[in-house]
């Protein structure tokens, strides 16, 4: 009886946070107002990174201990996925995803890979 008043007691303190159960995907507009212009700084395979989204679709990725790379990335505002290009490896789609605060990049065969924006280009720590 006591866990199960326990787990209501936490539902509704969750209800009442306003914290939603599931993540929300991003539609194409919602992803190009998040991206453009701005910074995602994450974890990816262990290592930080910040990544910036240029208007007229130029990416810079810099990661500890490597030097920073130049792509071209877009939107898919039809399919609702941001399209990330790279030499020599080509393009790639993901969806991304709102949790919380937190937002996540997801694909085809990848873990969820978390990150928060931040304003502007800002690549230095």
């Amino acid at each position: 009886m006591q866990a199960m008043f326990s787990a209501a007691v936490a539902i509704a303190m969750l209800a009442a946070s306003g914290a939603s159960a599931e993540p929300e995907r991003l539609t194409g507009a919602d992803i190009a107002e998040l991206l453009t212009g701005n910074t995602a700084k994450g974890l990816w395979l262990g290592a930080r990174y910040r990544q910036s989204f240029r208007e007229g679709g130029v990416t810079l990725y810099a990661q500890e201990g490597s030097r920073t790379s130049r792509g071209r990335w877009r939107v898919d505002l039809e399919a609702d996925l941001y399209v990330s290009c790279w030499e020599p490896s080509g393009c790639e789609n993901w969806e991304v995803w709102q949790d919380g605060d937190v937002y996540f990049w997801s694909a085809s065969g990848t873990p969820r890979a978390d990150f928060i924006v931040l304003t502007g280009e800002d690549l230095v720590d």
